[in-house]
């Protein structure tokens, strides 16, 4: 019964990590293209850190989701004073990652990245639901995305029994959602939907 969780785990995380890889291709041209790079890449590195070096990929986790921050808010990069802030940021980051915190601590960094991640994805919904009335589907399913990804970490954080049942949960979600990201953009008719017409600006 062991072995055969051992092989739907491998098969599903194979299978999410192959999809995610691909996601960047499709997402060529469009405003999340940074976005969906670091999530492929930081699905490569950590597999190759597990796999060939024994390492924990804790570190590439940390370190990708940082630098997800900076594709979803790059007008703050542009200024000066915010772009040295954020590289000190990440340099204390991984700092303590390599050399003070515990293999927990780490979890629970990388779970906040992620929620912090998925607040900016939905502010940027909120934003765009307001201002166009288009409600974005494609936005919805990254914030869904992104929380699971963090529920799961404070599942192992905590020690719920729901950890097996849960990881499965995630896994298929993440399966769903790498298949489209891999079909769709966020401008797709498909994953748009008008709730309301925008009234014209009145010129005074």
């Amino acid at each position: 019964m062991l072995y055969h969780h051992v092989d739907i785990f491998i098969i599903l995380a194979l299978g999410v990590t192959f999809l995610w890889m691909l996601t960047p291709f499709r997402q060529v041209k469009t405003g999340y293209f940074y976005f969906f790079l670091c999530l492929s890449l930081m699905e490569v590195t950590t597999h190759i850190a597990k796999l060939a070096f024994h390492y924990s990929g804790n570190v590439w986790y940390m370190f990708f989701n940082y630098l997800i921050l900076a594709t979803l808010q790059p007008e703050l990069l542009m200024k000066k004073q915010y772009r040295y802030w954020y590289i000190l940021g990440g340099v204390i980051l991984l700092a303590l990652n390599f050399y003070i915190l515990a293999f927990k601590e780490q979890l629970l960094i990388i779970a906040l990245l992620q929620v912090i991640i998925s607040l900016i994805i939905f502010t940027r919904f909120i934003k765009q639901l307001t201002l166009t009335g288009n409600l974005s589907v494609f936005l919805l399913i990254l914030i869904a995305s992104g929380l699971m990804d963090a529920l799961k970490l404070f599942n192992l954080l905590l020690g719920t029994p729901l950890g097996l049942y849960y990881f499965y949960i995630n896994q298929i979600s993440s399966l769903i959602a790498g298949i489209i990201f891999c079909m769709f953009t966020d401008s797709h008719k498909w994953l748009n939907f008008k709730i309301h017409q925008h009234p014209p600006q009145i010129q005074a």
